[in-house]
């Protein structure tokens, strides 16, 4: 494999380190090869930091995992994952990888993708989807990432930012995982522009955030993006289709 993997197919294997040294998860498996790239599912040390605050349920594990992929899977949304995804380049980080939505938009030339995501029972079902390019996949949170500095050439979020503990914190480590510049991609929702949806944005996220495993339907994505060391590039913001209280979407390319 490219990303430096093996491909022996073990059953498990302690303190190994991957891809030249950018990442030591605590142990891997492989679940399935596909046209010879073996997608390697992963456990790693910085998912415990975010147990913590964390309270680990069967709707958590189970129930939320299944209705989110069923709603990331919408058809709307794949010209915005295509957007996304078809810039990406080299050594890719997919942060909140979910069910592997975006796995099949990639293109052939890429290196590898590391996707990464708190839950296990997203990452299972991303294990079952047929690749064309080699994939990682670690169970990680994105504000304790357990890889090296600058050791990626881009890193791509969609719909991730408004369901992380802290946004800002994980800003923090794609900006130190990127290689000098290197590209941070993404498309969110968040916060509406206009007062009247805003206001029941506010109203509802205590509601939402606990029936959708964490997400903020209210969080201005462009400010807190903003307010990290990353470089805009491009930012684009508008409303897609569908209810408004969940259809301001934030897209931007910005660069370490």
């Amino acid at each position: 494999m490219s990303c430096g993997a093996s491909t022996d197919h073990p059953v498990s294997r302690e303190r190994t380190q991957w891809g030249n040294g950018r990442m030591r998860p605590h142990r891997y498996q492989t679940v399935r090869a596909d046209a010879g790239h073996p997608i390697i599912l992963a456990s790693g040390p910085g998912l415990r930091r975010v147990e913590e605050t964390l309270q680990m349920s069967f709707y958590r594990e189970s129930v939320c995992p299944c209705l989110t992929h069923l709603a990331m899977r919408a058809g709307s949304l794949r010209p915005y994952r295509e957007a996304v995804t078809r810039q990406a380049s080299g050594r890719v980080l997919e942060i909140g990888v979910g069910s592997g939505a975006n796995l099949g938009f990639y293109r052939n030339s890429l290196e590898c993708v590391i996707g990464i995501d708190p839950s296990a029972g997203m990452l299972r079902r991303a294990a079952a989807m047929d690749t064309h390019i080699p994939v990682m996949l670690l169970q990680s949170a994105g504000e304790a990432l357990p890889l090296e500095s600058g050791s990626f050439d881009c890193v791509v979020s969609t719909w991730t930012l408004c369901s992380v503990s802290d946004p800002r914190l994980v800003l923090k480590e794609i900006s130190r995982v990127l290689k000098p510049g290197g590209h941070f991609l993404y498309v969110e929702h968040g916060r509406s522009p206009d007062d009247n949806v805003s206001r029941w944005q506010d109203r509802l996220n205590p509601a939402w955030n606990r029936f959708a495993g964490g997400c903020h339907i209210n969080r201005p994505i462009s400010k807190i993006v903003a307010a990290s060391n990353l470089r805009r590039i491009s930012d684009s913001n508008a409303y897609a289709s569908g209810p408004r209280l969940f259809a301001y979407f934030y897209q931007g390319d910005v660069v370490r």
